[in-house]
């Protein structure tokens, strides 16, 4: 199973398969229950999910989705080959997976231990710089996306940016002035204090002599808020 592991992923990643029908491309390989087909409207990954194998998406189309109560779209992405869904949790350490993948289409996709896809890419050069392409493309695809759209309303751009700051020490004191916090999560000066009135009126968090801070009680209702999300 090991080398036709490997094999398979020489195939995947140099991106010599039959795209139109990835499993035929594979039929002279044991490659058991790791093809896997799924049909349209299937969820593939769920978030929270330990995130100990990766899913390379073969063909078809997915939609990466975050689960947040008060968001005011869940969609976060719209995926197609090549790509690698579990990749960026794995290089940013995460134990868990940050998102829903639900397949938009019917997709087929080869799961492999994320652990024994990087013993393969790290003992060969030409796989590496394959993986290497796919993490670029996947990097590029997620600034493009964090350019244009945004799963949190501004205001909890805001609350949830003072939560995490927050969570090092209490009572925590915000070091940036008005301007600079503004400036650092690109929210409008005049919105910013709109929203930091609204904040300290339900008890999130204490304007003081131009100083933000943030107490213990402040901070548990920032925590039934923020507590649950996963980024």
């Amino acid at each position: 199973m090991y080398k036709n592991t490997k094999k398979a992923l020489e195939i995947i990643l140099k991106e010599e398969y039959d795209k139109e029908n990835p499993l035929q491309s594979f039929t002279h390989l044991d490659l058991g229950n790791q093809l896997l087909t799924i049909p349209k409207g299937e969820t593939i990954l769920y978030q929270g999910d330990s995130a100990e194998y990766f899913y390379i998406l073969l063909s078809g189309h997915t939609v990466i989705m975050n689960q947040i109560s008060f968001s005011t779209n869940d969609i976060i992405d719209y995926v197609e080959p090549p790509h690698i869904l579990g990749l960026m949790e794995y290089i940013n350490k995460n134990p868990f997976y940050t998102a829903f993948v639900v397949a938009d289409t019917a997709c087929v996709l080869f799961r492999v231990n994320a652990k024994e896809f990087m013993d393969f890419i790290q003992q060969d050069a030409k796989l590496c710089y394959q993986a290497l392409i796919i993490t670029a493309h996947i990097a590029s695809s997620n600034m493009d996306r964090a350019e244009t759209h945004r799963i949190f309303p501004t205001k909890d751009i805001l609350g949830h940016y003072l939560y995490k700051q927050a969570c090092y020490k209490l009572p925590y004191t915000c070091p940036l002035t008005r301007k600079g916090l503004a400036n650092k999560l690109n929210i409008n000066l005049r919105t910013l204090y709109r929203y930091l009135d609204y904040m300290e009126k339900h008890n999130y968090i204490t304007l003081h002599k131009g100083k933000i801070i943030i107490n213990q009680e402040q901070m548990e209702q920032l925590s039934l808020r923020y507590g649950d999300v996963i980024i």
